[in-house]
């Protein structure tokens, strides 16, 4: 346990027990609706944030890892694609959606970044709410941990 296998490829794995692998925000929408397992990897560390991966769909200077990484989703993108496949379970989910950038953001002392990454983070609350509102059936829990 805990060591790296140089011959293993864990997505192919993944691909062989019938997940849907989607490696960056066109291949996640572009999943079948039918689809009921996705691995979505979109970064090899830490994904951008959302200031920089919106700079880089407007066709900006590519800030952070973006050049490396390009067309990372956004949170709420995630959180729906999460909640289409999720919701074909008829036993029920949980799914948690963590806005973890507002926090290293604010340790820079970054304010734009702060908003843009709250700014992101209310827009995957909605996508929930969105979903609980048409479900009937589902809540919505949103906590915050001080720094």
């Amino acid at each position: 346990t805990g060591a790296v296998d140089e011959n293993r490829d864990l997505i192919a794995d993944f691909v062989a027990q019938g997940f849907s692998y989607a490696s960056d925000a066109s291949s996640l929408t572009g999943i079948p609706a039918n689809e009921d397992r996705i691995l979505g990897l979109f970064h090899s560390g830490n994904m951008d944030i959302a200031m920089d991966k919106i700079a880089e769909r407007r066709g900006g200077a590519a800030v952070g890892t973006v050049a490396t990484f390009p067309d990372q989703p956004m949170l709420d993108e995630m959180t729906r694609a999460a909640l289409e496949v999720l919701k074909k379970d008829g036993d029920g989910f949980v799914l948690m959606v963590e806005g973890a950038h507002i926090d290293k953001q604010s340790h820079a002392m970054d304010a734009d970044r702060v908003i843009g990454e709250t700014i992101e983070f209310d827009r995957a609350i909605e996508a929930g709410l969105q979903f609980a509102m048409k479900d009937g059936k589902t809540l919505v829990l949103v906590t915050a941990r001080a720094g």
